[in-house]
Parts: C-alpha cells; sequence; structure tokens
C-alpha cells in the first residue's frame, strides 16, 4: 500500500496519495488529509481546499500555490 504523506517544502506543503503520516516539520495529519501547520494547504478527498493563502490540486495531491 502507498502511503501518503505531508512534506513541507520550503513554505509549501504537498500532500501525496493515501494514509497520512508527518515526515517534516510544519505539517501535520488531519481527518481529511495532511495540511501544513504553517501555510495551512490541505487535501480534502480527492480534491484541494483553500483554507488561507492559494492551493491547487495536483495529480494525487494538494499544493500550496502562492
Amino acid at each position: 500500500m502507498v502511503r501518503q504523506y505531508c512534506r513541507t517544502i520550503s513554505v509549501r506543503c504537498r500532500t501525496i496519495s493515501v494514509s497520512c503520516r508527518s515526515i517534516s516539520v510544519g505539517c501535520r495529519s488531519v481527518s481529511g488529509g495532511c495540511r501544513s501547520v504553517s501555510v495551512r494547504c490541505r487535501s480534502v478527498s480527492v480534491g484541494c481546499r483553500t483554507i488561507s493563502g492559494g492551493c491547487r490540486n495536483i495529480s494525487v495531491g494538494c499544493r500550496k500555490v502562492s
């Protein structure tokens, strides 16, 4: 099974694939997926929701865009 993970890249948070584990400072798992504590980008189901700032959908998850 491919795991979903949340990773901070600079100030961007990216979620990829299926379950969620935090692998860097600034990201945490939430019930709908992963989000960055600072930039607050969250993957919701199969898409992406903006909480604050800009988010957009990338193939299997959500990426913070500025």
